[in-house]
């Protein structure tokens, strides 16, 4: 039994073997298992005159023995969220721009600089949110993510603007 099955994986390690004759060299063997996806993404038409769906392959699980970021110093919980920047401009015009259009969901990092020579205090409706900003300086808040919909941007006495998510 141990001598067919020696037999049967010369045969196979053999047959894997090409001839030189065909113009390639023998291929490199890497020894550590690669994490990252080696596969293109394919296109899949649908039906005639339907645009192709782009398909990407599963990145590779990573070995059980594999460690990353989240068990190094430092790991879990100290990520910060990403934040969609806004940045408005309170003036004698009232809120530049007027209509700032976002993505739902996002949390947002909204910043408002006060070019008006009196403390403005600025809302976001619906959101909960307002600070209060000293006459020609600049403050920034965070705003955890928005469903869809129209939210009024307020700077009290001084105008509207409106945030857009969408």
């Amino acid at each position: 039994m141990r001598r067919a099955f020696v037999a049967a994986m010369m045969a196979v390690a053999l047959a894997a073997c090409g001839d030189e004759e065909e113009g390639g060299a023998p291929a490199e063997r890497s020894e550590s298992p690669s994490l990252a996806p080696t596969a293109e993404p394919t296109s899949t038409p649908t039906a005639e005159g339907d645009p192709p769906t782009a398909t990407v392959p599963r990145a590779p699980t990573p070995p059980p023995d594999a460690t990353g970021p989240e068990e190094e110093p430092g790991g879990a919980g100290d990520e910060e969220a990403v934040r969609t920047r806004v940045r408005v401009v309170v003036d004698g015009e009232g809120i530049t721009p007027p209509r700032v259009e976002i993505p739902a969901f996002l949390a947002l990092r909204i910043t408002v600089r006060n070019d008006l020579p009196r403390r403005v205090r600025v809302a976001l409706r619906g959101a909960h949110r307002a600070v209060r900003i000293p006459a020609r300086s600049t403050r920034s808040f965070d705003v955890d993510g928005l469903q869809r919909g129209e939210y009024a941007i307020d700077a009290v006495g001084a105008g509207r603007g409106t945030l857009v998510a969408g």
